[in-house]
């Protein structure tokens, strides 16, 4: 019947070996409504799987150098633009705080993809200044993958504060979170700061000079969330994008 929904929704997983992808695998099988169409240990061959097979979910939990060295998400956009991705970039033989916390939500994510607009992304960056213009890129070929290109300009300004004030004020690495929901966009930083910023008192908060207040003035909310591993979330959202210059 023509407008009628998918009878099944096709995901394609992209995922090493792991007990993470073990358990992202049984719940994806065991959910109503969502057909895992092939699962890839390689990152480099799903761009012509994802041309070959045409899923709706492309699931990518590939390490960090298979985004930043290829141009992976833009070939899966030029020879899937109908798939949704929902993406785990990490460093390998790495942790970082919160991934237990996120293997939980990307399990559910995709399985409600089904009529849903939510699309998350992941990225962990190592300890290091570079890391700021890493977030930049890849956040831009999300947004664009996702077409919220409109909100390009504001959310690499506010990417830019978050990761900078992490990478510079707490050791080790941390992780960028991005969810889109309908037309809103919500990221959040990851740390295992033990500090609160604190827009009163710039000076002593973990933002040091002006970054919270520039976050505070851009966003359309912004918080700080304390997760289950003591680790933090700082996490701004935007509802509009910064407005063109008439």
């Amino acid at each position: 019947m023509k407008g009628s929904p998918p009878e099944f929704t096709e995901v394609l997983l992209v995922q090493p070996p792991d007990a993470a992808a073990l358990r992202l695998r049984t719940a994806l099988i065991s959910a109503p409504r969502i057909e895992v169409v092939n699962e890839l240990t390689d990152a480099s061959v799903a761009v012509d799987a994802a041309a070959q097979l045409q899923p709706d979910v492309v699931v990518m939990r590939v390490e960090l150098r298979d985004v930043t060295e290829n141009s992976v998400l833009g070939e899966l956009r030029d020879t899937a633009p109908w798939a949704r991705i929902v993406l785990h970039a990490h460093i390998a033989q790495q942790g970082a705080p919160g991934r237990a916390r996120w293997i939980g939500r990307l399990i559910d994510v995709v399985v409600a993809t089904v009529n849903s607009h939510t699309l998350e992304a992941r990225l962990e960056l190592p300890d290091d200044p570079r890391s700021v213009s890493l977030a930049r890129s890849l956040l831009t070929q999300l947004l664009g993958q996702w077409e919220m290109e409109d909100f390009v300009d504001l959310a690499t300004l506010l990417i830019t504060e978050l990761v900078s004030n992490a990478i510079r004020h707490v050791p080790g690495t941390c992780a960028v979170e991005l969810t889109r929901r309908g037309d809103a966009l919500r990221m959040a930083v990851v740390d295992t700061g033990p500090g609160v910023p604190n827009l009163q008192s710039p000076g002593l908060s973990a933002f040091g000079g002006r970054g919270l207040h520039i976050v505070s003035a851009l966003a359309t909310a912004w918080g700080v969330d304390r997760l289950e591993d003591g680790s933090k979330a700082v996490w701004a959202e935007l509802s509009t994008p910064l407005a063109e210059d008439e």
